[in-house]
């Protein structure tokens, strides 16, 4: 079965935010959810976990070339809940001009 989009749902900071968190309401009943988180952090991204209606999202790929880089990471979670979920990020280092998609 081809892969299908239904819903996007974006959060943008510029302060120095250890935490972002969204609403998220898919259409229909999804199979999958898939977050990108990304920023710019000095001292590099540190552990980021992302939760989707509270359950544990498992990290796919993403990282940064150095301390002080840009980076994006990719995560996903198979069955998703349906219906309006929070879906929150969280970094161990303070991300600046981050956001979550």
């Amino acid at each position: 079965m081809p892969a299908a989009f239904d819903a996007k749902t974006t959060v943008k900071g510029t302060a120095n935010l250890t935490t972002y968190t969204l609403s998220h309401t898919p259409v229909g009943t999804p199979t999958m959810a898939i977050a990108f988180v990304m920023g710019a952090i000095a001292g590099g991204p540190g552990v980021v976990t992302v939760t989707y209606g509270g359950q544990a999202m498992t990290e796919l790929a993403g990282g940064s070339a150095d301390n002080v880089s840009p980076f994006c990471k990719v995560f996903y979670k198979m069955g998703p809940l349906t219906g309006a979920q929070t879906v929150t990020s969280t970094h161990t280092n303070a991300v600046v001009n981050g956001g979550m998609l």
